[in-house]
């Protein structure tokens, strides 16, 4: 068995706002994979540079990387930046399609979820999503605690001072209409795959990041790590009801409620193993 990880970091881009978070997570998921779970060099791609993290060259590294999986191999692919969503309308209706954003376009669920359904019956694919509105991508929708996971408003104008939200001003964040229906792509109608999604905050959330502990950071990845660090033998049910301790936090700026897609048996299993 063997962890092989994509982790995607972006904090420069064209046409929309800036970060200033998202390498800080890309390097400091490398260094936990590299430091608690051994993974080698060769199985981490990280990209944080203009020319990987446009849009056809995350798609491709993510190709490559669920391709490679044998076996029992786990395939994490992790992404720290922007977040957006459209508001379609077909012949079946409005949809609301979530977004992230490459460097230079829009990336949509459908997209990622035509590679991810590739994914081995037999590996484990987990997929950490540190970015605004992320909680409409997910596979089968775990809620641990509800006492624990309060939603908090979300206001777009409570933002305090040094926090950063990870979304850009053109995103319509109030416009979704009552009759929209959310797609879900990623339930790809195979709940039997061990496929997780773990998410920054829920589908019509912002996700925020600041100085955490003297250092710059989107609040999903740094506690996630840091409670990752305290013990990496924890089963994913146990990481989140720590989250949720840290999550959603309007004292500094944190109104965002992060989320865990499995079904419930599998929510027992113990992290990237």
């Amino acid at each position: 068995m063997a962890i092989k990880a994509l982790i995607v970091g972006i904090n420069h881009y064209l046409g929309i706002e800036d970060l200033s978070i998202c390498i800080n997570d890309a390097d400091d998921w490398e260094n936990l994979f590299k430091e608690k779970f051994n993974v080698a060099p060769e199985y981490i791609q990280k990209s944080t540079g203009n020319t990987s993290t446009i849009k056809s060259n995350i798609l491709s590294h993510l190709e490559q990387l669920v391709a490679s999986l044998e076996s029992i191999d786990i395939g994490v692919f992790i992404f720290s930046g922007h977040g957006s969503y459209d508001v379609i309308t077909d012949n079946e209706g409005i949809w609301v399609e979530q977004q992230l954003m490459a460097r230079d376009r829009q990336i949509s669920e459908i997209e990622i979820a035509e590679i991810i359904k590739k994914v081995p019956a037999t590996s484990q694919f987990i997929c950490i999503l540190d970015s605004c509105f992320s909680g409409g991508f997910h596979l089968y929708r775990k809620d641990l605690n509800s006492d624990l996971a309060k939603k908090t408003p979300n206001d777009k104008n409570m933002i305090l001072r040094d926090v950063e939200v990870k979304t850009f001003k053109k995103t319509p964040v109030l416009d979704i209409p009552e009759n929209a229906k959310f797609r879900n792509t990623f339930q790809l109608n195979s709940m039997s795959k061990n496929i997780y999604t773990l998410t920054a905050s829920d589908k019509e959330e912002l996700a925020y990041g600041g100085k955490i502990n003297g250092r710059k950071n989107s609040a999903f990845s740094k506690y996630l790590i840091d409670e990752i660090k305290k013990n990496k033998a924890q089963s994913y049910g146990d990481l989140f009801l720590k989250i949720y301790q840290k999550l959603p936090n309007r004292e500094l700026g944190f109104n965002q409620t992060p989320q865990l897609f499995q079904k419930d048996s599998k929510t027992r299993k113990t992290i990237f193993n």
